[in-house]
């Protein structure tokens, strides 16, 4: 790279520039990377993101809960992340953004992707596709424990950003437990549980 050039780097939805190529499988850049996100109303999430029609859609699970299997299963739509996405409050709103990270090949890789969010689900592995309301209290608490990359290596004041970030989040968005199967296309049942059929 030619001394004095820039790289051009989007951060859910933020342009910044870097006088030097980042590598974002360091792990203190991606530390990093969540600590920018959370000084501009942002969270970085274990969590799927898919988008469909203009609505977009989370999926919480820890590590080999379902994540990629959701995604996999929704590769007709628009895949955002099957494991790691970024979330930020943009004019009120909050919205899903791809992150730099490898993921599987079905994923979108255009990093100005971005899509409002419409419902969050916690997904457990099931022999049935079925969904439970949450209350706000639970779904945040679902979150703050362990949902969040790095959240125990913060420090205050970001703690409190982080955390009334993810309260209104789950303030905003509905909030369901989802349980799911591996051969089963869950998005039928998951549009009658919105609409209020279920």
């Amino acid at each position: 790279m030619k001394s004095g050039a820039k790289t051009l780097v989007n951060v859910a939805g933020l342009r910044l520039r870097s006088h030097t190529k980042i590598n974002f499988n360091d792990r203190i850049v991606s530390y990093a990377y969540s600590q920018l996100l959370a000084v501009n109303g942002g969270l970085l999430l274990h969590a799927a993101a898919v988008t469909k029609g203009k609505r977009t859609f989370l999926f919480f699970a820890a590590s080999d809960g379902g994540k990629s299997t959701v995604a996999a299963i929704s590769k007709s739509h628009e895949v955002l992340s099957d494991d790691v996405v970024a979330v930020r409050k943009v004019k009120g709103a909050f919205y899903a953004f791809p992150t730099p990270w490898r993921q599987s090949g079905f994923v979108g890789k255009d990093l100005t992707a971005k899509g409002k969010i419409r419902a969050i689900f916690f997904i457990k592995k099931s022999k049935r596709i079925h969904f439970t309301p949450l209350s706000g209290a639970r779904a945040l608490a679902n979150i703050l424990s362990g949902q969040i990359h790095f959240f125990s290596y913060t420090s205050q004041p970001l703690i409190k950003e982080i955390f009334f970030t993810a309260a209104g989040l789950v303030k905003r968005v509905k909030a369901y437990e989802m349980e799911f199967t591996k051969a089963g296309d869950f998005w039928p049942k998951l549009e009658d549980c919105l609409s209020g059929r279920r």
